[in-house]
């Protein structure tokens, strides 16, 4: 959740329904395919939604609940947990492909491409065993960063 909700000098901000979830201390998941410019405005019409990915996720969302209902434990609220080690394996190759000259982002400046390189190279060689401190708070600026060069906001290098 940390790459989702963190927002420089803003702090936590949540996006959906899970948040009430959490405030009552229930585990949840949350589960997002991102979200399109069109998310929630008058060009969010039926022929822009992707029906093939919505009904793999369907498949893949029963499955899951079908291995879960096996589970004989309840599964507990954790409040503080974070998994470092997923979301630095959810960012690695993204990170990696906007490092490079040849797979940059469209749009990426000199000094933003540079950025990504040092977090690139940050990525490969973060333990999440050992994780020093401040590795989850340089996690969420690199994801923050891909996401400004994804919306092609041209001051990422800032963040």
């Amino acid at each position: 959740m940390h790459l989702i909700e963190e927002i420089p000098l803003v702090g936590q901000v949540s996006f959906s329904d899970y948040d009430a979830f959490r405030n009552a201390s229930v585990p949840f998941l949350f589960l997002s395919a991102g979200r399109t410019p069109r998310y929630h405005q008058p060009t969010d019409l039926p022929d822009t939604l992707h029906y093939e990915r919505m009904a793999w996720t369907v498949g893949w969302f029963q499955s899951l609940v079908a291995q879960m209902d096996q589970d004989t434990e309840p599964y507990p609220f954790e409040a503080t947990r974070v998994e470092l080690a997923d979301e630095a394996a959810s960012l690695r190759p993204f990170v990696s492909l906007a490092a490079a000259w040849a797979t940059r982002i469209p749009g990426t400046s000199p000094l933003s491409l540079a950025r990504m390189k040092l977090d690139d190279r940050w990525l490969r060689t973060l333990d999440v065993t050992a994780p020093m401190s401040g590795a989850l708070k340089r996690l969420e600026r690199v994801s923050i960063r891909l996401q400004c060069l994804l919306a092609d906001f041209p001051a990422c290098f800032l963040i």
